[in-house]
């Protein structure tokens, strides 16, 4: 194939080859999955297109489409365009030329699709150019695994997820993965559910906190340390006040600097419940009621009036 391009404006610069993975076939203008029966390899050489000849006067070139196709993913770049919309909105293309158009374009990688949760449909966005340059070099099959790594998002994908969804060979995978890895465009993240196992995400990504654990773990084991000593800090501010509320003791934790992490509301309320459940601290209804409150409930934390009374519960969140 030739060498493809992609400039600040979304316009191709030189022709590009027909995608030949486990994507999407829309030559007889409806989504199939392609068949497993032929292997990833004999996919893409029963795709490759034979060489761009010049068109006849008046006649579209293949470049002259994809740059059609690409304009309108750029134009539709937050929501996505779906390839019924495509098609009243340019209805000078035929239902072939769209789809060998946003298979080519996908297999470069010029293009990104993913699926609407509502309709089920895909919708198709332009790459940007930036993220293009580091993949330009990758193989078909790296291509190919790097996208359904990208569509896993902050949660990640799973090897075994990657093998069903390619059907590549475990073997395959590794070696993948480990030149993109090695390449920084993906990484490997330890998970708290699977310590033995990891997951692989774009390599700028933030892992969710259901991957690594949020804010109360590190390195995928509980930091007890850190949680005792806020803990013992929330109670102590609490114990100095007639009533606190979540927030405002969050906003103490962050004035006071006695975390190394920037802690939300929602996860000094987690302690503060383990304090109310540890018997250390109260709850109660905040008294100036929903009223006063917008028509919101809401609770303090105050003193506990017979001290510390031991129970089952601990100080984990």
């Amino acid at each position: 194939g030739r060498e493809e391009g992609i400039d600040q404006n979304g316009v191709i610069s030189s022709g590009v080859g027909s995608i030949g993975c486990k994507v999407v076939s829309f030559a007889l203008g409806h989504q199939s999955t392609i068949s497993r029966s032929h292997s990833p390899r004999s996919q893409i050489e029963m795709a490759e297109k034979e060489p761009e000849k010049e068109a006849p006067s008046g006649k579209k070139t293949v470049n002259d489409i994809d740059n059609i196709v690409i304009q309108m993913c750029r134009q539709h770049q937050n929501k996505g365009i779906d390839q019924d919309t495509m098609m009243k909105q340019s209805p000078e293309l035929t239902i072939t030329e769209l789809g060998g158009s946003l298979n080519r374009l996908a297999k470069s990688m010029l293009i990104t699709f993913s699926k609407d949760p509502k309709t089920g449909q895909l919708l198709w966005r332009a790459a940007d150019p930036e993220a293009f340059a580091k993949i330009k070099g990758l193989t078909a099959e790296e291509r190919l695994v790097y996208q359904f790594i990208e569509q896993s998002g902050n949660r990640g994908v799973w090897i075994r997820e990657l093998k069903n969804k390619t059907n590549f060979q475990q073997t395959q995978i590794a070696k993948i993965l480990k030149n993109m890895e090695n390449k920084k465009l993906v990484k490997a993240v330890k998970t708290i559910s699977h310590k033995s196992q990891k997951v692989y995400m774009l390599y700028d990504v933030k892992p969710h906190e259901d991957v690594t654990g949020d804010i109360w773990y590190n390195d995928q084991e509980m930091d007890s340390e850190f949680i005792d000593v806020l803990c013992h800090q929330c109670c102590q501010y609490v114990t100095s006040k007639e009533f606190a509320s979540a927030e405002e003791v969050a906003g103490w934790v962050r004035k006071s600097g006695i975390s190394r992490v920037d802690l939300r509301t929602e996860n000094i309320k987690s302690i503060l419940d383990a304090l109310v459940y540890d018997g250390k601290i109260e709850c109660i209804d905040d008294p100036r009621g929903p009223a006063f409150l917008g028509g919101k409930s809401a609770v303090l934390y105050k003193p506990t009036k017979m001290g510390h009374i031991p129970t089952a519960f601990t100080t984990t969140p």
